[in-house]
């Protein structure tokens, strides 16, 4: 595993560092089926990857686990499909799952300096399916969805991610949810901030449901505590750039 990149990245989510993020879809319209790539592709029946592939990016293999790619040795006449041109050595497998988003016809119009990151188990493990950075700004972005007809109150489902997030983190604090409007959908938002247990640093995370009528969208955004105040304002119109959602 290589050092964190940007060692806050991990703490968007109360959870570890992960293998090297590479970034893609630098701005633009990012449709979640099709950019969500948690895994590195690789050519059926032997370890030949894709040209761009780094060190420490997680690659599937059969049985549904995955394995990170640990060297890299350059173009083989072993690979012989040219879209996985370059022989790798895997690492131990990883059990990981998947998290797939209900709407899969849903995307976001990234801003400029917001690149989509390749995801690793960590992330998909806590359900998000998509995940994006702004290093211009040390920002981040997650999202996931669910159907509608899982969450019953939206008031109490706040009040529970809000709690659960505050619970990921030591000296919590939680601001009042506010309900509005967003893209002529009703949403329901809310800050949180605490100290980070693995680095010790602050972090404040401003969480925006969304509800389409049939599905929930969250989207979890996070940058340091002192430079929330100045970039607010970017994190809250994140949600107004996811289309697609069902009505």
């Amino acid at each position: 595993m290589r050092n964190c990149l940007f060692a806050w990245i991990g703490y968007a989510i109360g959870v570890a560092c992960f293998f090297h993020p590479s970034l893609t879809n630098a701005g633009g319209h990012v449709t979640f089926h099709t950019t969500y790539t948690y895994f590195v592709p690789r050519s059926p029946g032997g370890n030949c990857v894709g040209a761009t592939t780094a060190v420490g990016d997680e690659v599937r293999i059969p049985g549904g686990a995955t394995a990170p790619v640990v060297a890299l040795y350059g173009k083989s006449a072993a690979c012989k499909d040219p879209r996985f041109p370059i022989n790798a050595k895997l690492g131990a497998k990883i059990v990981c799952p998947t998290a797939t988003p209900f709407n899969i016809d849903a995307g976001i119009d990234l801003p400029d300096g917001w690149s989509q990151v390749k995801q690793s188990c960590t992330i998909a493990n806590k359900g998000y399916f998509f995940f994006a950075l702004n290093k211009s700004i040390t920002a981040s972005l997650l999202i996931s969805d669910r159907s509608r007809s899982q969450v019953g109150d939206m008031m109490s489902y706040a009040k529970s991610k809000r709690d659960a997030q505050m619970a990921n983190l030591d000296a919590p604090s939680g601001s009042d949810i506010e309900q509005l409007v967003i893209n002529d959908m009703q949403a329901w938002r809310f800050e949180v901030t605490g100290v980070s247990r693995t680095n010790k640093k602050s972090f404040t995370y401003l969480i925006t449901l969304i509800d389409s009528g049939k599905e929930v969208v969250a989207l979890v955004g996070s940058m340091p505590k002192d430079l929330f105040p100045e970039h607010r304002e970017e994190l809250e119109q994140l949600a107004s750039q996811v289309k697609g959602l069902s009505d």
